[in-house]
């Protein structure tokens, strides 16, 4: 391992003496040569036993090449260059957000940099998840990836809009990978793609996935999912992996699209987490949800309010069909457009805890209530209702913007946290210990 000796004094050259614990960050061309020169059990050994090493190198290994969308795609390019260079680096690549996807890129470009990614994804064996983005991989590469795909996959996000004559390559995709636990089509289909089934352009079943659990994406789609999943059940005498996590990706959920909750009502009683857009409009949404799919314990809407705080007090109070539900623990209530300019999404002081207690009152299992933005209310062993403020309240929404881009993200899991009174203050331990 002479090349240690070569790299001490490369590093030693970006130190400071007068500094008792430099902070040093080696350039990307640096540390790229690192990994070209040595064998890749050695760059473990290395993080494993050198404190300043691990700081450099650790990152480089399990974040720069696992870098996310909205990076620039010259870090992409270089990451990808040297898995090709070196394939046996690509077994450390765990998750992988190809670039390209958050910026417009030429035609040339966009298809140099889709092809190169996508060379790269097949010299990954050990990939579980994946995060796709518009034109980060073209759909005819996304048909190279499914011929030699990472069978450990157990996460997929397609966040791009397939063009009719390339639809067929998702179900491909999803087959090749059979590990998949979560499936994400985000706006794969279009909006006639979804109200009309004849124009879905693909359909999938459960021999395409058989252990998906959590499934983002059109609600036609998720119903033949559903259907096909009670059809195995009743009809094999081997347990078919029950979905119980899903979204209706965009378009809003809209009137005309509440009567095929229907396939939701007959077939979704494995369904334990739901999520899906409202407009402020459709107050009787809750209702329409609760008849279908009462079982619920984890419950999102993303409402939109016209960027009208009002109009989301008024949605809030107008629900109905909360008492329908037998298990409901959470209910997530989010208006982005709303907190763009306020910082509650109520008007008055004392609106948002009535409102809360409202709600708490007509489902009495609900143990959790979050509204904008991410105000987590609690309820207390005594029946009442206190919120997060203060640095819990920042801790919690970190958690929560944590969860994006990890495996069932829609689901907001529960976190232990102490409860907090509105003025700010620990309840914790009654007595001020």
């Amino acid at each position: 391992m002479g090349y240690l000796a070569i790299l001490r004094r490369l590093v030693s050259r970006y130190q400071k003496p007068s500094v008792t614990k430099p902070e040093v960050k080696l350039p990307i061309e640096l540390l790229l040569c690192i990994f070209q020169l040595c064998p890749l059990s050695d760059i473990i050994q290395i993080i494993r036993v050198n404190r300043f090493f691990h700081d450099q190198l650790h990152p480089l290994l399990f974040e720069t090449l696992n870098f996310h969308a909205d990076k620039s795609p010259k870090r992409s390019i270089a990451a990808c260059t040297l898995i090709i260079q070196k394939p046996s680096l690509g077994r450390a690549v765990l998750r992988f957000d190809p670039a390209g996807g958050a910026k417009r890129l030429g035609t040339e470009k966009a298809e140099k940099l889709s092809q190169l990614q996508a060379d790269a994804i097949a010299l990954m064996p050990n990939l579980i998840d994946m995060n796709i983005w518009g034109r980060a991989i073209l759909p005819h590469h996304l048909e190279q990836i499914a011929r030699k795909p990472a069978r450990n996959l157990r996460r997929l996000t397609l966040m791009q809009v397939i063009p009719d004559d390339w639809l067929c390559v998702v179900p491909e995709l999803v087959r090749a990978h059979p590990k998949l636990v979560e499936l994400r089509l985000w706006p794969t289909l279009r909006a006639d793609q979804f109200t009309d089934p004849s124009q879905q352009g693909f359909t999938l079943d459960r021999t395409d996935a058989p252990r998906l659990r959590s499934f983002t994406g059109s609600l036609p789609v998720l119903g033949d999912l559903l259907q096909d999943t009670e059809g195995r059940g009743r009809d094999s005498k081997e347990p078919v992996t029950p979905i119980s996590h899903a979204t209706i990706a965009s378009p809003i959920l809209l009137h005309e699209h509440f009567e095929a909750l229907d396939v939701l009502r007959a077939n979704g009683s494995s369904l334990r987490s739901f999520q899906c857009h409202v407009v402020v409009a459709n107050w009787h949404a809750m209702e329409v949800i609760s008849k279908a799919m009462p079982q619920l314990e984890v419950l999102k809407l993303h409402v939109l309010a016209n960027f009208k705080r009002d109009r989301f007090a008024n949605f809030v109070n107008q629900i109905q069909g909360l008492h329908l539900f037998t298990q409901l623990r959470e209910l997530h209530l989010n208006s982005r457009d709303v907190t763009v300019f306020h910082r509650t999404a109520f008007a008055k002081k004392g609106a948002e805890r009535a409102a809360v207690e409202e709600l708490g009152n007509r489902c009495k299992t609900l143990r959790v209530i979050t509204m904008p933005p991410y105000r987590r209310w609690v309820k207390q062993a005594d029946e009442s209702w206190n919120v997060l403020t203060g640095q819990e309240l920042n801790e919690h929404i970190s958690f929560i913007k944590a969860q994006l881009g990890r495996p069932n993200d829609g689901q907001l899991r529960s976190i232990s946290s102490l409860p907090v009174s509105e003025d700010g203050r620990s309840t914790a331990g009654g007595d001020g210990t």
